[in-house]
């Protein structure tokens, strides 16, 4: 060639991988052009450009012819579908197909005007259509559209703590683009309807919602957002609400202003969690900053806490399904630093069991946060009544406090007071320290020993008082210490028959008794005792009006009622 010139013939080249067939290329005078085409697949240029392990044979039709004269470059650019789709692993590196039936991208510059416009059809994800286009001055014009006819197409391209979340409802957007590359202005309205999300994991679950975002130029007002409700009626009819309104704003720097009231909203709905929340919130996001201060109160909830904790894998273990590939787990620090100020009123109706726990939570709860700090929790949870089940009996808590300090959720101070009913002696289970390690101590007023205090509290009777036939209850008692936090088989079995009771003990006049009884409520019990001599029992239904007096009303073959008051001399 001649100097200062060059022409480059058709040739091959490989881009990562995908050959292009290189039409020309050549220089002459401060001038260039190359034209390309070729059939890539797009798979590894996507897993290049945006780092995600995009698979697939989606296999496209590239087209590029690009001038050169100085700094300025003209030319054009087509992208489209030939066949094929692409996927892109889940979580658990389970691929998921986008089902692709259009793809169609051209780029477009003359001068200092330029263009892009994008069509993409899948059969999964619904349509979007994008215009755009730049002046000489930097200016924006162009347009948005979408269609997606089911939101549920999204939840395999959810991950890290969103992932398992499941969507319902329908999305759709047209907006309109004005403004400059540096401010952008939008306009018009983006929807979404029959909006549903459920978390099973965690029980979070709401339906019947609609949101409508109305873009104004360089912000953007919530409008019509509720999640939870449906029309007409009460907020309990409906199932309560969470509404929301607030304001985008892209003026000078992004910000978000939002408000949050709830109207008995029903946030948690697991079987074994149930929430019902109202108040009021106020949420703000600034450049690297996260802010949410308010308080709500709990309407109603359940909370069944279980036996013991399921066995789980250590967190830096990874299982893979057979025939998925490893996919990126890391999470990157987050950017956002958090101020919150919440205020939690556990209310009145707020009842929580399990591991042997029964009984209803008020009392209230604040979290607070700075920037670069922990959490700081603070406040006290209370227990109004209820039952704890240890050493293999149902006693009464008279004393339930949790104590939230500077030691974080996971770890309030304890003072529970727990004392066995229906006994003239006071003994129970005193639990004090903190709940990563409790103190359990045995409780007596006035001070006992230990075997009396035990004596009492598991058989019901002075130690003095005990015979050979307490055996098959010291056996009893013996399982349930074994037991720990678990269900003897005998516990288990009298629980399943409703029984609280089953005792076999001696008379004056040498014969055996056996007494099956149940715990009817706080005061009021039922049982029948027999004779092992006898060919006829009797009923009893007692209420305990006090600590030492009982009124007794007896079946059988001595009918009557009895008041019984016990005097124990020293």
């Amino acid at each position: 060639p001649a100097a200062g010139h060059w022409t480059l013939g058709p040739a091959t080249l490989q881009l990562l991988g995908e050959p292009l067939q290189l039409q020309q290329a050549r220089d002459a005078a401060d001038a260039g052009q190359l034209r390309l085409q070729g059939q890539p697949r797009l798979a590894p240029w996507l897993r290049a450009a945006t780092g995600f392990d995009w698979q697939g044979d989606l296999r496209t039709r590239l087209e590029a012819d690009l001038q050169g004269q100085g700094s300025q470059l003209s030319g054009s650019a087509r992208l489209s579908r030939i066949e094929g789709d692409l996927r892109l692993p889940d979580d658990t590196g389970q691929p998921h197909a986008l089902a692709l039936r259009t793809l169609e991208l051209q780029a477009q510059r003359l001068g200092e005007v330029a263009s892009l416009n994008l069509q993409l059809a899948s059969q999964a994800h619904g349509e979007l259509q994008l215009q755009l286009g730049f002046d000489a001055a930097e200016q924006l014009s162009g347009r948005l559209q979408a269609q997606l006819p089911e939101l549920q197409a999204l939840e395999p391209w959810l991950q890290g703590s969103l992932s398992g979340l499941r969507l319902r409802g329908q999305a759709a957007a047209d907006l309109r683009i004005s403004g400059s590359r540096t401010l952008p202005l939008i306009h018009g309205p983006l929807k979404l309807q029959a909006l549903a999300l459920q978390h099973p994991a965690s029980g979070f679950a709401t339906q019947d919602g609609q949101l409508e975002l109305r873009f104004e130029g360089a912000q953007a007002r919530l409008l019509d957002a509720q999640l939870g409700g449906q029309p007409g009626g009460t907020p309990a009819e409906r199932g309560g609400q969470l509404l929301a309104s607030g304001s985008l704003n892209w003026q000078t720097e992004p910000q978000a202003d939002l408000q949050l009231q709830a109207r008995a909203w029903r946030v948690l709905q697991r079987y074994d969690r149930q929430l019902v929340l109202s108040g009021d919130a106020q949420l703000r996001l600034r450049p690297g900053q996260f802010g949410l201060q308010g308080g709500f109160t709990v309407d109603q909830g359940r909370f069944d806490l279980g036996r013991a904790d399921a066995p789980v894998l250590g967190e830096d273990v990874r299982v893979l399904r057979a025939g998925t590939v490893p996919v990126r787990t890391g999470q990157p620090a987050s950017a956002w630093q958090p101020q919150v100020d919440l205020r939690l009123d556990l209310g009145q109706r707020l009842t929580v069991r399990g591991r042997g726990l029964q009984t209803r939570a008020t009392g209230a709860l604040r979290v607070q946060q700075e920037p670069g700090k922990p959490a700081r929790w603070s406040g006290q949870i209370e227990s109004n009544g209820g039952r704890y089940r240890a050493y293999g009996q149902d006693l009464e808590i008279e004393t339930g406090v949790l104590t939230f300090d500077k030691a974080g959720l996971d770890n309030p101070r304890l003072d529970l007071l727990a004392v066995r009913p229906d006994l003239e002696q006071r003994v129970g289970v005193r639990v004090d320290g903190r709940a990563q390690n409790p103190r359990v101590r045995l409780y007596s007023e006035p001070v006992l020993s230990d075997t009396e205090v035990l004596s009492w509290l598991l058989l019901g009777r002075a130690p003095d008082e005990l015979g050979s036939s307490d055996a098959a209850l010291l056996q009893r008692a013996a399982l349930a210490l074994l037991a720990g936090e678990g269900e003897n088989p005998a516990s288990e079995l009298m629980g399943k028959l409703g029984l609280t009771e089953v005792s076999l003990s001696p008379t004056d006049e040498g014969e055996r008794v056996l007494r099956v009884g149940a715990q009817l409520g706080r005061r009021w019990s039922l049982a029948y005792e027999r004779s092992l001599g006898q060919a006829a029992g009797s009923w009893q239904l007692a209420y305990r009006l006090g600590q030492r007096f009982t009124l007794r009303a007896r079946s059988g073959e001595d009918s009557g009622v009895d008041g019984l008051w016990v005097w124990k001399f020293d």
